[in-house]
């Protein structure tokens, strides 16, 4: 099947079917995952908090956050 064909079937999947493919597809890339170090992550912690105070409009709010779980769930 070629790619243009298997892109239109996964994209007339439901949104929670479109995930799973989604998920499946990039775990069989074989990307390294790995967890961050404390310092790695302070650092990272660092940067988001350094372009929430450049440009507020980039962050959302706890409740904002959690709705995206909820939402993808529905």
């Amino acid at each position: 099947m070629e790619q243009e064909a298997v892109l239109t079937e996964a994209l007339a999947l439901s949104e929670k079917g479109r995930a799973e493919v989604a998920s499946k597809l990039i775990q069989s890339l074989g990307a390294p995952t790995r967890a961050m170090s404390d310092e790695e992550a302070i650092v990272e912690a660092r940067r988001r908090s350094e372009e929430m105070d450049k440009d507020p409009a980039c962050s959302i709010s706890h409740d904002e956050f959690l709705k995206q779980f909820e939402d993808r769930k529905k």
